[in-house]
């Protein structure tokens, strides 16, 4: 009789220690396939942040190609900092074309100390002389300059002695003062 008990004690000391592996693997797959679904739920979190750059990064680059034509005209605009040089050639071919003599009196430019702000402006004292014509010619082409500006203090006078001088050859001067817009080119890294 007593093999039975020793059997009996062996197979409960079986059973229970497959119960203790049983509930241990149980955790043990619990918590494995918590962290998979943890895994694949941060995964997907990551699939879908990296969804929806790439939709954002495509919206970028249309709205970037379809205001190419609006970003070269703006650009036109601004004269670069360092290219002041252009609107003295912007301002004396304007006598060329209008018949009137053109010059610049002073000139000066101005830059933000800030380096954050790109804009800045080149103002130039002008003085036309010529006909009433040439001088309402070059104004006007003045005030249709392709740059971003401002045309301030404007005086026409007539410069003759006598009253009585003919309308054509009664000579005219303009004075005003013209700020065009500048910006600072960007440096490349």
């Amino acid at each position: 009789m007593k093999h039975p008990q020793k059997l009996r004690n062996t197979a409960l000391l079986f059973a229970a220690a497959s119960l203790f592996v049983m509930v241990g693997l149980y955790a043990y797959m619990y918590r494995a396939s918590e962290s998979f679904i943890d895994s694949a739920i941060n995964a997907r979190k990551i699939a879908n942040a990296n969804q929806a750059a790439r939709a954002q990064g495509k919206e970028i680059i249309r709205l970037h190609e379809s205001t190419a034509a609006k970003r070269d005209r703006l650009a036109r605009l601004f004269v670069p900092a360092e290219n002041a040089v252009a609107v003295i050639q912007a301002i004396e071919s304007i006598g060329n074309s209008s018949g009137a003599a053109v010059s610049i009196s002073s000139i000066k430019s101005s830059q933000s100390a800030d380096p954050k702000d790109r804009i800045g402006q080149v103002t130039a004292s002008v003085v036309i002389s010529g006909s009433w014509k040439n001088v309402m010619r070059a104004l006007e082409l003045f005030e249709t300059l392709q740059y971003q500006k401002s045309i301030k203090n404007v005086s026409v006078n007539y410069t003759g002695q006598k009253k009585e001088e003919k309308d054509a050859t009664r000579q005219w001067q303009a004075n005003f003062d013209i700020s065009v817009a500048t910006v600072a080119t960007m440096q490349k890294i």
